[in-house]
């Protein structure tokens, strides 16, 4: 079995099926030297900015906030 994700394949995905994808990483808490990740497919990416006026970026950093915080670290 092969490991590691190779997010070339969501793309492949996406250009085959029409499938968007949307993956992010984000530490549970400040003991873990963990950098968040993101990952989206140009619709989701459209999605996060029109419909819930956000990006990537700003929904994983209030994600891992809430991840450490719960919902004060939303606000």
């Amino acid at each position: 079995m092969r490991s590691g994700l190779n997010l070339c394949q969501f793309n492949n995905l996406k250009s085959r099926t029409g499938v968007e994808t949307l993956l992010f990483t984000t530490r549970g808490s400040t003991d873990m030297p963990l950098r968040g990740v993101a990952f989206s497919t140009s619709g989701v990416e459209n999605f996060l900015e029109g419909a819930l006026k956000t990006d990537t970026q700003d929904f994983l950093g209030r994600m891992e906030g809430f991840a450490v915080q719960g919902v004060k670290g939303i606000s």
